[in-house]
């Protein structure tokens, strides 16, 4: 079981913009490799000076190796369904790759990792983002991390690419 809370700041990081709680159960137990998951994913976004909310349920399948015993491989494939205020509900397919490499400075622990995430949009038909995102995970207690990272996020909105700067936060408990 898993929950956590992320936070995003935009305008040189002077301003909270975007903020999600999830909460869901993921199971292991058939291969080492995989993982499956189901979520529900409560969104609060700001949009022209409005917090506006999304309800996203969502599935997960998580194909994970390891490379020389250190450095984690993954890539996680999510289909979402967004019941979203003040715009049409849709459904969206989601890839994530990530590369992790655990680090070790004076008994504090934690990783380094690189992820770049595809968005296809169901209704529109095509692929209509992408995000690339370095950053460092935390490990607070044997249950609690704090993830720290950039994200360079391209959107795009009626036929043009916009493209955005973000610096995130990720507190994730998970027992």
């Amino acid at each position: 079981m898993s929950a956590e809370e992320e936070l995003r700041f935009g305008d040189d990081s002077s301003e909270l913009y975007y903020q999600h709680s999830d909460i869901g159960v993921s199971y292991s137990g058939l291969a080492k490799w995989l993982e499956l998951g189901a979520n529900y994913r409560l969104v609060l976004e700001k949009k022209n000076k409005d917090w506006l909310y999304t309800n996203t349920p969502h599935l997960n399948a998580t194909f994970k190796t390891d490379l020389f015993g250190r450095i984690n491989l993954s890539d996680r494939n999510r289909l979402e369904y967004r019941d979203r205020e003040k715009a049409d509900d849709s459904w969206r397919y989601s890839n994530k790759f990530t590369v992790k490499a655990p680090f070790e400075i004076k008994n504090f622990d934690f990783e380094a990792y690189v992820a770049d995430e595809i968005f296809l949009d169901f209704d529109i038909g095509e692929f209509n983002k992408n995000r690339l995102s370095p950053g460092i995970c935390f490990k607070l207690t044997k249950n609690l991390s704090l993830d720290v990272y950039y994200m360079w996020e391209l959107d795009k909105k009626s036929k043009h690419w916009l493209n955005y700067n973000i610096l995130g936060t990720q507190i994730k408990l998970s027992f």
